[in-house]
């Protein structure tokens, strides 16, 4: 599976739209499978042997081939954000080795080389689309401060996700929350900076605002580690049809994400009144949109629906269903 970039592909968009199964897949892969590649080549480029100009030149050994990744697409978005976690764990590596920064930085060069990155192009229409759904008010207006400049590539946070209780914590997550926003073609006057992003987002969760614990209610909660960890915009006026929805997030296909955080009752269903929303929510949803709906208590528990389908699926459609 991991060197068929079809798959590849299928298991990044699967995750995208909310498959918790292709998540935790993509998430080995980014976080632990390529960043170790990555260090394993900054040892091989980094030994002491590479020291010697002689034995630098003449070897081979001592400059990245990255050819063995070829087959990781330059211009769909698990690739290049596989590629992009190889190179960021290769950096940090060998900087530790005491590589020289010119070595490292044509490495990198040769590493994305040829990539496309669609997210900008992607980003302008589905922004459009919102911007007719909801009028938001620029940083400055509501307390934030200078927006963070997305003209470059933010860099995906290195290693596993740190706990909550880690100095590391809240800079992991805003990096991660960057480099999400940068792909999905998000203007940097509508990213967060890092203080009200972490006021917003981080710092209630800390305080105990999850499910199954006191400091809010559930839904709240809920919505927050769904803008923390998976990059969801929440919203207080973007409609769907007639109603408006919890949240939303630009995807790779050019669509929007929609979510509903609500209720699952025992039978696998969300509550009545919630479907009756959801399925005037379906009829407007367009190509290449979704609209997930997640159970407040427990953001694992998940039902998907997509463009095209019949409403009637809302009351047939159960917790771990298709």
């Amino acid at each position: 599976m991991v060197q068929d970039s079809e798959v590849l592909e299928q298991v990044y968009e699967d995750a995208v739209r909310g498959d918790a199964r292709a998540a935790r897949v993509f998430q080995e892969l980014e976080t632990r499978f390529f960043p170790d590649i990555g260090r394993a080549v900054a040892e091989q480029t980094g030994s002491l042997s590479c020291a010697v100009p002689v034995y630098r030149e003449l070897s081979g050994m001592c400059v990245p081939n990255w050819a063995f990744i070829d087959f990781l697409r330059k211009d769909r978005q698990g690739g290049i954000r596989l590629r992009r976690a190889l190179g960021d764990a290769y950096e940090a590596r060998a900087r530790e080795l005491g590589v020289k920064n010119a070595v490292i930085v044509n490495a990198l060069k040769a590493l994305m080389a040829g990539v496309i990155m669609k997210g900008a192009l992607a980003g302008t229409a589905v922004e459009a689309r919102v911007a007719t759904q909801e009028r938001r008010a620029p940083l400055a207006e509501v307390g934030g401060g200078e927006p963070p400049r997305l003209d470059g590539a933010p860099k995906l946070p290195l290693g596993p996700k740190p706990p909550l209780e880690s100095p590391e914590a809240a800079r992991w997550r805003y990096d991660r929350y960057l480099y999400d926003q940068h792909a999905a073609g998000r203007p940097s006057d509508e990213v967060l900076d890092f203080e009200r992003w972490k006021s917003t987002y981080f710092d209630p969760v800390v305080k105990g605002g999850r499910p199954g614990r006191s400091g809010g209610p559930a839904q709240v909660s809920t919505r927050q580690q769904l803008a923390m960890e998976e990059g969801y915009i929440n919203s207080e006026s973007t409609r769907l049809g007639n109603k408006v929805v919890d949240m939303y997030r630009p995807n790779v296909q050019g669509g929007i994400d929609y979510v509903e955080v609500d209720s699952i009752l025992q039978n696998g269903l969300p509550r009545a009144a919630m479907r009756e929303k959801l399925k005037i929510e379906i009829r407007a949803l367009e190509r290449n949109d979704t609209l997930l709906f997640v159970d407040k208590l427990d953001r694992s528990k998940r039902i998907l629906y997509r463009f095209g389908e019949d409403v009637s699926v809302v009351d047939t459609r159960r917790v771990g269903g298709k």
